[in-house]
């Protein structure tokens, strides 16, 4: 480990079990220096500075003014954030040359409304408030991530400090010496490998993506649930939620290409059985690919409840209720399967409850 490297003056709160280290192939990365259990804190992290902007409208004038208002030791460690290459001199001071602040603004900033999962300067995701975070900032990206940072609550009894502050934690059991990753962006679980290649703008490395390079039945087996969740995130919310970010004919196409079922999606129009089915097979590959987190789960749990809950008719009711029930979610899904085909009373007006919000006429 380079002892001298800048990264080493990042203030890593002394409770948090981590420490950064060189990884192989990606650089610099946060490793667990203990076992970390499920749902476990990792860190939390006050925002050096917040940006309150939509994310395509912060400028880089809005990132020098918001770095001029920062003390010494406060440039310090912006001075660490230039990337990989700087080192630390024997005076003391940074040999990175002249900073890039929009560069390091655009690499180290999270979204405190929803997560990690956006960043700005064109990209997709628009949300309010932005700020930066050293020390979350230095996990590294993976498409089957073991840690998340949750959304951020907005809360009005909430004090300033908290609300400039953001969380991580573990998404499953962490091996002392285990490289902690996070996903850099939305709308990963639907995209295949190249498809998430071209949005990160690198090749990467994690795990699954090292596999699915070594391992084309892998890869293929991936690629397809990971198409599948697409296709079941527009049959349940008519919306392809990656089209309008693909930038060539190839990746263009409907993701749902039979003319009656895309109808159906764009119209609300499916029986509450269906919906209930393709609620569980959502979770259900989404598990097989490594993504079903914590908090996804819980949501998932109470959304599909919910669901079984609102079926009209109780015999579907009580075999909706019984499904969910189950101990895992394969085994909700196989129970759910008796729903197939099966009307229910309160579909009618729960397909102009969809309607409404969609804005579709009735």
């Amino acid at each position: 480990m380079a002892d001298d490297h800048p990264y080493l003056d990042l203030p890593i709160p002394k409770y948090a079990p981590i420490e950064l280290r060189p990884t192989p192939g990606k650089g610099w990365g946060v490793c667990a220096t203990r076992d970390i259990k499920r749902g476990s804190l990792i860190m939390k992290e006050r925002a050096m500075f917040v940006i309150q902007k939509q994310s395509g409208n912060i400028t880089k004038q809005d990132v020098y003014e918001a770095v001029e208002k920062l003390s010494d030791p406060q440039m310090h460690i912006i001075a660490c954030l230039s990337g990989n290459r700087p080192r630390k001199l024997s005076n003391g001071m940074m040999d990175s040359g002249p900073l890039d602040l929009a560069q390091i603004w655009g690499e180290n900033c999270f979204s405190l409304e929803s997560g990690v999962e956006g960043r700005p300067f064109g990209d997709y995701v628009e949300q309010k408030r932005w700020g930066l975070f050293p020390c979350h900032s230095r996990f590294n990206h993976s498409c089957q991530p073991n840690a998340g940072v949750p959304e951020s609550p907005e809360s009005p009894s909430e004090s300033q400090v908290g609300r400039n502050s953001t969380s991580s934690y573990a998404e499953r059991d962490i091996a002392a010496g285990e490289e902690i990753t996070i996903s850099y962006k939305n709308g990963f679980r639907s995209r295949t490998l190249d498809e998430r290649h071209r949005l990160l703008e690198f090749e990467c490395r994690c795990t699954v993506c090292d596999r699915a390079s070594k391992d084309p039945t892998f890869r293929q087996v991936s690629d397809l649930r990971r198409r599948l969740i697409r296709g079941l995130i527009y049959l349940l919310d008519g919306i392809d939620e990656n089209s309008e970010y693909d930038d060539d004919d190839s990746h263009s196409r409907p993701v749902i290409c039979d003319p009656i079922m895309r109808k159906a999606a764009d119209n609300c129009d499916f029986p509450l059985s269906a919906r209930l089915i393709y609620d569980l097979l959502l979770a259900v590959l989404t598990e097989a690919e490594g993504l079903l987190d914590i908090e996804t789960a819980a949501n998932t749990w109470t959304h599909v409840w919910r669901r079984a809950c609102s079926f009209g008719t109780e015999d579907n009711r009580k075999i909706a209720k019984l499904a969910v029930q189950q101990k895992t979610w394969i085994e909700r899904l196989g129970m759910a399967f008796q729903l197939d085909g099966r009307a229910d009373a309160a579909d009618y007006w729960h397909t102009l409850a969809y309607r409404q919000v969609k804005g579709i006429k009735i």
